[in-house]
């Protein structure tokens, strides 16, 4: 139950924070076409978006736990362990290109000099942030659809442990059952 909830709610985080990232991506060529005047006039949007930050250090918490609790399936893990980094490097990116362009201009309520510099890295920051994410949820979602316990499932009525790739090797808990899609023995506890 608790790795279900870990998938879900992983996934859903990071493609959560993947809508502030996408939307500064997405507006990239057009912020950096306007005039100074109308940049810090359009930069009064990002009000509150810091907010967004406690998502990234959810999304980084569950994609730790995501790769701890499959440790055990290499690719799974290998896949779990990408999406980590990646948002580490989407924290990295911020802490080192993003927020001192945010210190040097108050929080854009006054012009950073020189303003050109500031400003193309604080957007290409953001792009790269947004890249970086894009990779974590890419990561993450193909760990969890290619995870092989999540075919595999008890079924409480029979008392079986079903497989729905026959012939695939795959670990259960508890030896719960083997890896023959023909198996019926019971579930030893």
């Amino acid at each position: 139950m608790l790795l279900a909830w870990v998938r879900v709610l992983s996934i859903v985080t990071v493609a959560l924070y993947l809508v502030p990232t996408g939307a500064h991506l997405f507006e990239l060529a057009g912020k950096l076409a306007m005039s100074p005047a109308e940049y810090m006039a359009t930069q009064r949007i990002y009000d509150g978006w810091a907010l967004f930050g406690i998502v990234l250090f959810v999304a980084i918490l569950l994609a730790l736990i995501h790769a701890i609790l499959r440790r055990h399936e290499r690719r799974v893990f290998a896949l779990s362990l990408v999406a980590f980094v990646c948002l580490v490097g989407t924290l990295g990116v911020f802490s080192v290109f993003t927020y001192p362009m945010n210190v040097a201009s108050n929080n854009w309520t006054t012009m950073p000099e020189p303003f050109e510099m500031a400003r193309r890295q604080w957007e290409y920051s953001h792009a790269a942030s947004a890249l970086l994410t894009f990779l974590a949820l890419v990561a993450l979602t193909t760990a969890v659809a290619t995870d092989a316990r999540q075919r595999t499932w008890l079924d409480a009525s029979a008392g079986q442990c079903t497989i729905a790739a026959p012939g695939r090797s795959s670990r259960c808990p508890n030896n719960w059952c083997s890896t023959s899609a023909a198996s019926t023995s019971q579930p030893s506890r």
